[in-house]
């Protein structure tokens, strides 16, 4: 049997065996160097190729733009439009827009104001009735200042709602001094419109009130654009003012004046036109009839005048009288 020693020498020597072995495969397998001759030699000749083109970057001209970017066909007519305000709309549509502005503006104002309002009215309520008990026995700046802020609440409450009333009677006012504009071209003619309110228009307005006292007048005037004319004809033109309360129910009332409403308006907004009258033709005379041959009648013959050419004439034709 074999010892330890000595089958460890004889794995050593196979081991070494092995080794030598493999020495020469990993050398053929080593890849042959491109720059020697050899590589040259046995290196088969490829035809050439084109270069093989990396992907290419689009050129800025051939980029692929948005379609937004894209000019379009149609032109925009905003853009194209350059032309100012006050040329691109009449007045009435430039007064109407800067006011309907100013009115949301006011509304989103009132709205804040109305919200704080809300806000310090809950506060108010919250400690509503303290007394300097209830802060404890050494309260009293706690009270002072409590007291403090109280009052200055209740008067900021009370300013904005001031503030609130305010606008919104200069709102009113704006209003009525629109419609007026509107209902009436001229300075001239509303001078005179408000001539007429300022003389008449309170004792108007308390006959009306005794007339209409459910308001059905006034109700309807505020629903009419240029109110302001079918005001100034109602407290001008008896008849006119007559024809509309000539029924005393609210349903009929409210009808009368809406017929009257409309025909001055439509009146007023058109001239009215002469009714053309058509000229009847005249009937044709009867043609004389033709009856037979017609025959111009001759005048008898005129008798000559006994002048002295006549005479002598007569003696030459009859020497012997």
């Amino acid at each position: 049997m074999l010892s330890t020693e000595q089958a460890e020498e004889i794995v050593d020597k196979k081991m070494a065996r092995e080794a030598e072995s493999a020495q020469p495969a990993e050398t053929k397998q080593e890849p042959v160097n491109a720059d020697t001759p050899e590589s040259k030699e046995n290196k088969p000749k490829e035809e050439p190729k084109e270069p093989v083109r990396e992907a290419e970057e689009p050129k800025p001209e051939e980029k692929v733009e948005p379609k937004a970017e894209e000019p379009t066909d149609k032109p925009d007519e905003n853009k194209d439009d350059k032309r100012p305000p006050k040329q691109k709309y009449s007045h009435e549509e430039r007064v109407a827009h800067q006011f309907a502005k100013e009115k949301q503006k006011r509304k989103e104002q009132r709205e804040k104001y109305q919200a704080r309002i809300k806000e310090l009215e809950a506060e108010l309520e919250k400690y509503k009735g303290l007394k300097l008990e209830d802060f404890g026995e050494n309260g009293t700046g706690d009270y002072l200042d409590y007291k403090l802020k109280e009052r200055d609440m209740q008067n900021e409450v009370k300013n904005t709602k001031e503030q609130i009333e305010r606008e919104e009677q200069e709102e009113m006012q704006r209003e009525i001094d629109r419609r007026v504009n509107l209902s009436f071209p001229t300075a001239e003619e509303r001078d005179e419109y408000n001539d007429l309110i300022n003389e008449n228009g309170q004792k108007f307005f308390e006959a009306l009130q005794q007339a209409d006292p459910k308001g059905v007048v006034l109700d309807y005037l505020n629903s009419v654009e240029k109110y302001p004319v079918v005001l100034k004809k109602l407290m001008t033109d008896m008849d006119a003012l007559a024809y509309v309360f000539r029924d005393k129910d609210p349903y009929e009332l409210r009808h009368n004046l809406h017929q009257f409403t409309k025909e001055l308006l439509e009146g007023s907004a058109k001239p009215k036109e002469e009714p053309v009258v058509e000229k009847q033709p005249e009937p044709a005379k009867p043609a004389i009839p033709v009856i037979g041959k017609q025959v111009t009648a001759q005048g008898s013959p005129s008798e000559p005048v006994h002048d002295r050419a006549y005479w002598n004439e007569y003696l030459r034709k009859h020497p012997m009288g």
